[in-house]
């Protein structure tokens, strides 16, 4: 039985080591998937989960590397090479991180912020509604404790103290003002009543925060077109400023957090502008925490890059290695055996 179960985890150790793919991506932290699935295969062997029909022929009783496995490490090595070499040959590259655009084009680099004290105060107050929620959602129907009433009365409080600034120190338009002044109302109308009935019923909250949707998304229409109008502008500038071919051959890259990738609107500004049909060529997506600085986004970039050729090359397909390359293998197993797990 031994010997099985140390057969079984070679077998194992070098499926995931096929399953890597081209990449070095473990310092920028892209590669937690992969990391993840080593030390769930690991578990997995040590425990002697893994199918009865495994090879069990090996006799090895050791842990040593594989017989390839100094070679594919001089692969990855050669691959961050070979982002190195593209380095050296990049075009202009515009970073969107930090609220700002950043233009680096050769030795020359350029910021211009993008969001405006405008846009900060509209979202600023649209957040009160979801202060209040996140404060009270997992206390509903229930008495609430004296812990939680005490950060909703510092919350209360926080708003009671802010709000008489609003006119002037938001930034915000004489138009905007009255959408405030009535979110803000309704906000401390039912945080007064949940610290007073020190209870609140789901339906109660539900009520809540539908009556608050329309006025926090008209806030958020108006301060995306602050925003946008801004990178407009400073993408405007540098048009003018590259020639045509630096254009051509300019990439994008864009940080964000995970929840706001699907439809991000500054991916939705650069896809219209570059007439991209989808991310992942010359505009590039990259989400935190894993390429919250510049060395990291610019070797995302460069990872794209370099993985285009590889899919060009290799399989006639740019987009072939922007999903597993595993993918279709797993596809025809699944189709062609029963789960054990789903009975």
């Amino acid at each position: 039985m031994k010997t099985k179960r140390i057969a079984v985890k070679t077998q194992s150790l070098l499926i995931i080591r096929l399953n890597m793919r081209y990449s070095d991506h473990t310092k920028g932290g892209s590669c937690r998937t992969m990391k993840s699935t080593y030390l769930a295969m690991s578990i997995f062997c040590a425990l002697g989960l893994l199918p009865a029909h495994a090879d069990t022929s090996s006799e090895s009783t050791s842990d040593k590397p594989l017989a390839f496995n100094e070679v594919n490490q001089q692969l990855l090595k050669n691959y961050t090479a070979a982002k190195q070499e593209l380095h050296k040959k990049l075009g202009p590259l515009v970073l969107c991180m930090d609220s700002s655009l950043t233009l680096i084009n050769g030795n020359k680099r350029e910021k211009i912020p993008f969001i405006k004290q405008h846009y900060t105060g509209l979202k600023e107050i649209s957040h009160i509604t979801l202060g209040t929620f996140v404060l009270l959602v997992n206390h509903t129907d229930e008495n609430i404790s004296d812990d939680t009433i005490a950060k909703l009365k510092e919350y209360k409080s926080g708003i009671e103290k802010a709000s008489p600034e609003v006119p002037t120190n938001e930034g915000l338009l004489r138009s905007d003002e009255a959408r405030q002044t009535a979110l803000i109302e309704r906000t401390l109308g039912f945080l007064d009543k949940s610290i007073k009935e020190r209870r609140v019923s789901a339906a109660e909250l539900q009520s809540y925060v539908r009556s608050t949707s329309v006025p926090d998304l008209e806030n958020a229409y108006i301060a995306v077109a602050s925003q946008m109008s801004s990178m407009d502008k400073a993408m405007a500038k540098w048009r003018q400023e590259l020639t045509p071919e630096e254009w051509d051959n300019m990439y994008v890259f864009i940080a964000t957090a995970h929840m706001p990738r699907q439809q991000l609107i500054a991916y939705q500004y650069f896809a219209k502008l570059l007439h991209q049909s989808q991310e992942g060529d010359r505009v590039i997506v990259g989400e935190n925490p894993g390429t919250t600085t510049e060395e990291q986004a610019i070797d995302l970039v460069l990872t794209h890059i370099l993985d285009r050729k590889i899919a060009v090359q290799f399989f006639n397909d740019p987009w072939r290695m922007h999903r597993d390359l595993l993918s279709d293998a797993g596809k025809k197993w699944l189709k062609e055996h029963k789960l054990e797990a789903s009975h």
